[in-house]
């Protein structure tokens, strides 16, 4: 199977995993409602509507801002899969992680004007799985390139140091 099949059915299974569990948040959580899980505050959940991007960055800023600024970094986030894919290994992964968390919130604001945050660790603000997958997925792709990067300069200096002396 190929990277853009793996990487489109990470994406898939993203977007209909945070739906459904937005969609149970939003059946079984009044808004405003806060229920413990965990703790008093390790773990709770919430049904909070945020109109903004990343922790609520954009707040109150027009959907159509927020749709494009979105629009744009997964446009972007589709730039550097390409770039990656030559790559090979694991890098489909958190391509699909963050495409599926970036289409998940994206396709709560299309339809709602607002994405669906429920989860609260501690004292940070809520969040939901797509915000995870996210945030997961740039931490496996930054570890991806800075070890992809690592190994092309240990080869380079290994072909370099091997090379005969030219006179």
């Amino acid at each position: 199977m190929g990277y853009a099949r793996r990487a489109g059915l990470v994406t898939i299974a993203v977007v209909a995993i945070d739906q459904l569990a937005k969609a149970v948040v939003r059946d079984r959580i009044a808004p405003g409602e806060d229920v413990q899980v965990i703790g008093t505050n390790t773990l709770h959940l919430v049904n909070a509507r945020n109109s903004g991007i990343a922790g609520g960055l954009l707040a109150g800023q027009s959907t159509a801002l927020i749709i494009a600024v979105s629009a744009v970094a997964l446009v972007g986030l589709l730039w550097i899969a390409t770039r990656l894919a030559p790559r090979g290994g694991l890098a489909w992964l958190p391509v699909g992680m963050v495409l599926g968390g970036g289409l998940s919130n994206l396709l709560d604001r299309l339809t709602s004007g607002a994405v669906t945050d429920w989860i609260v660790r501690g004292h940070s603000g809520p969040m939901n799985l797509a915000d995870q997958a996210i945030t997961l997925g740039i931490v496996i792709l930054l570890v991806l390139v800075w070890r992809g990067d690592r190994a092309q300069h240990r080869a380079q200096t290994q072909a370099a140091a091997s090379a005969p002396l030219q006179r």
